[in-house]
């Protein structure tokens, strides 16, 4: 692409429908069991090609713009594996929120590799793209692909699934963040866990079930994070009085959601969640885009 083009890109957050926690591994990941899905809420990011240097501009102040952000690192691997010496002007628009297991970070790594092995020519194959993403983090590869999927391993061996029946989804925050370690942290010191099979889940979206998959969600954090942050526990006993056929932790938090049958029940929940001081996004519905799409 020639150097004044300007490539606009969507990164998408998503939930975990599903996340069960193993042990840890030797190697200090834990192997898990995980069901990805890709929503509506994205970040903005919009890349120009230069002839060595590369730079960050994001406008919210809390989002670093240097070498520790994903898009810095995912630009480095690229560059490295690829020996590439482009640089290159990225512009993030950040809405999706930090420290609340929506996989925000993870989705820009992801949307900076296809994006850059675009623009900077660097020919890279799906699974050249995938084995750099699952350098940069356990979830980076599941936003190379569609909007659903089984996550095994460390969450980097994925498998596509069906697209979920129509449904309308409320995402919901209170006001804190939840660092995943520190996440990881608390689960570990646990002297026994609750044990979820994710087969009725699976068995769900096979059928297409809107009732059973909210019947089916599951999240290993919950019983670790809740006694220390009873908001959470509260937050989702709203969604589920509010209507929601079902709510869940998305990754290691701060984010809930609940699903809900219609779009009317769906808005009235997040209107009630915002006048208590939650922050709350109504997607309807929910979505499965791909991933890290592009628009030139």
């Amino acid at each position: 692409m020639a150097s004044n083009e300007v490539l606009h890109v969507k990164a998408p957050a998503k939930i975990n429908l599903f996340l069960a926690i193993g042990a840890r591994r030797p190697d200090g990941f834990h192997d898990l069991e995980t069901i990805f899905h890709a929503i509506e809420l994205c970040d903005e990011l919009s890349f120009r090609k230069t002839k060595e240097s590369f730079r960050i501009t994001c406008l919210a102040p809390d989002v670093p713009t240097d070498s520790s952000n994903l898009i810095w690192k995912a630009a480095e691997l690229l560059k490295k594996e690829k020996g590439c010496s482009f640089g290159c002007e990225v512009e993030l628009k950040k809405k999706v929120p930090m420290g609340a297991g929506l996989g925000g970070g993870s989705s820009d790594a992801a949307a900076t590799l296809r994006a850059l092995d675009r623009l900077w020519e660097t020919h890279s194959t799906r699974g050249e793209l995938e084995r750099m993403a699952a350098k940069l983090g356990s979830d980076v590869p599941f936003f190379l692909g569609k909007g659903t999927a089984l996550g095994k391993g460390r969450g980097e061996i994925l498998e596509s699934l069906p697209s979920l029946p129509e449904l309308f989804l409320v995402v919901a925050l209170p006001q804190v963040r939840i660092s995943t370690p520190w996440a990881y942290a608390r689960l570990d010191e646990m002297p026994a866990r609750r044990h979820f099979s994710i087969a009725p889940m699976l068995e769900a979206l096979k059928k297409g079930s809107l009732s059973e998959i909210a019947q089916s969600l599951g999240n290993s954090f919950e019983e670790a994070l809740f006694p220390s942050l009873p908001i959470l526990a509260d937050l989702k006993k709203k969604l589920l009085s509010s209507g929601a056929l079902g709510a869940s932790l998305s990754g290691s938090g701060s984010a809930m959601f609940g699903l809900y049958e219609n779009e009317e029940k769906a808005k009235r929940a997040a209107d009630g969640l915002r006048a208590e001081g939650f922050t709350a996004y109504p997607l309807t519905p929910s979505l499965s885009p791909r991933c890290a799409s592009t628009d030139g």
